[in-house]
């Protein structure tokens, strides 16, 4: 049920956004701590990094923003735990800069997750009418998707249906 599963995320204790992504530079993790800086006060969430250790890069950015207890490395999540971190995550934000598929984003539909993402590469054509996009540099657009998801019950719930949907169509 779309609406119990949207309630039980939004109502939860530790509330967090998810991003699954490597280091490379085109998964613009960079670009995830600057749109999750953008809303973090207004929201009050969190921001759960699944993928590899964070660069130095990386590191010195939370801290630049001042992340560092808001931002949570989950480090080469088995299956198991990145399925549990899709369901239970608000959204799933993936600035990409370039895709040749784009799993994350399918992922987390399949799961129930609703997804904002940049239309880099493929993703446009994988996610469908079933998330948020916007240009991969253009964090305010971004930052404004998250927090419609957040706002508009409505919304993250067509955003959950159309994204079950969406994954669907691929096996």
């Amino acid at each position: 049920n779309v609406d119990n599963q949207w309630s039980g995320r939004r109502h939860s204790a530790s509330v967090y956004i998810l991003h699954v992504g490597n280091n490379s530079f085109y998964k613009n993790r960079i670009g995830v701590l600057r749109v999750f800086a953008r809303i973090h006060n207004k929201l009050g969430v969190e921001l759960k990094m699944a993928g590899p250790p964070p660069g130095p890069e990386l590191t010195e950015l939370v801290g630049e923003l001042g992340l560092a207890s808001h931002v949570h490395f989950v480090v080469n999540p088995e299956d198991d735990l990145l399925v549990n971190l899709y369901r239970k995550a608000a959204l799933l934000l993936f600035p990409s800069l370039y895709e040749g598929f784009g799993w994350p984003p399918l992922e987390a539909m399949a799961c129930g997750c609703p997804v904002v993402c940049s239309t880099a590469g493929s993703l446009s054509e994988v996610v469908g009418k079933a998330a948020l996009k916007s240009s991969a540099g253009n964090y305010d657009q971004m930052a404004e998707n998250c927090i419609a998801v957040f706002e508009d019950e409505e919304l993250a719930k067509k955003l959950i249906q159309k994204g079950y949907e969406q994954a669907k169509k691929y096996s």
